[in-house]
This record gives C-alpha cells, structure tokens and sequence, in this order.
C-alpha cells in the first residue's frame, strides 16, 4: 500500500492524470474507489478520463449509474452512491461491464464489493482539512503503486 498527500482537488485530477498515463493500453483494470462524499474521487476520475480518453467533460454519473468514455469504451464510470446493493448494479446489468476490456472505473465501490474482480486496484481518499486529502493506493498487480512508490513517473 502506498499514502500520497493531495493539498489540492488538482493535485488530485493530476494523480488521476498519471495514474492514467501508467494504465493507458492496459486492460481490463478495476479501479475501486471509496471514501466519504466530496474527498476527491470524481477529481481523480476527471484526470484519468482526460488523460486516456482526452475527454473534457466528465462528471459523476450519481443519477445515471454509468457512464462511458472513449470509443470502443476505454474507460466506464461506475457510481454506486445511490446503489443500495450489488443486486441493483446487477438488475440493470452494470456487472458484465466490470472486468470488461476496459478501465471500469467504480465509485462507492464498497457497496458492490462482491462483484469486484480479484485483482482489483483499491484507491481510498479520506478527508484531511477543507483542500487536503491522503489518498490509499494498494494495488496487487503493481501496474500502478510501485511506479508511484519509485516516482517513475
């Protein structure tokens, strides 16, 4: 497991940009994300999505559970704030789009830890102040921490 400190919601989008770069022509990946309301994960998905798919425009499906960014999909969305159980993400048949040839990435992801791969990459923000957040990679495959840890980057 590796910490980093973000100070900044654009700290945060930069993480997402380089954990980007690290991903790009890798799949599937599954990037769980958890962490309470307003700690930076739709920043961090905004970096990533900008950096794989080169999409401006990203926001947090809160409403629309999914969204899909790049063609063929490269990357898919997932927010389950509003998921009561993994069973919801089933009926509407989210679940076939996890491990899929993709980056999926899933916020909320603790509320549908069933359906997460093995080797999913578990990324955990917690508040710090108003702006500062410690961000918790860990990451089985190392596709992604140990770059981070060795700043290969």
């Amino acid at each position: 497991m590796i910490e980093i400190l973000s100070r900044s919601w654009q700290e945060t989008e930069h993480l997402g940009t380089t954990v980007g770069k690290l991903l790009k022509g890798i799949s599937p990946v599954t990037l769980a994300l958890s962490g309470e309301l307003a700690s930076g994960k739709t920043s961090f998905v905004k970096g990533l999505v900008k950096e794989i798919c080169g999409e401006w425009w990203v926001h947090s499906p809160t409403f629309t559970i999914v969204n899909v960014y790049g063609t063929p999909p490269k990357v898919i969305h997932i927010d389950c704030y509003r998921i009561s159980s993994y069973r919801e993400l089933v009926s509407i048949g989210a679940e076939e789009l996890i491990g899929s040839e993709c980056i999926c990435v899933i916020e909320w992801a603790d509320k549908v830890k069933e359906l997460l791969p093995a080797d999913h990459i578990s990324i955990h923000f917690e508040h710090i102040d108003e702006t500062s957040r410690r961000i918790l990679i860990s990451d089985p495959t190392d596709i992604i921490e140990q770059p981070l840890r060795n700043r290969d980057i």
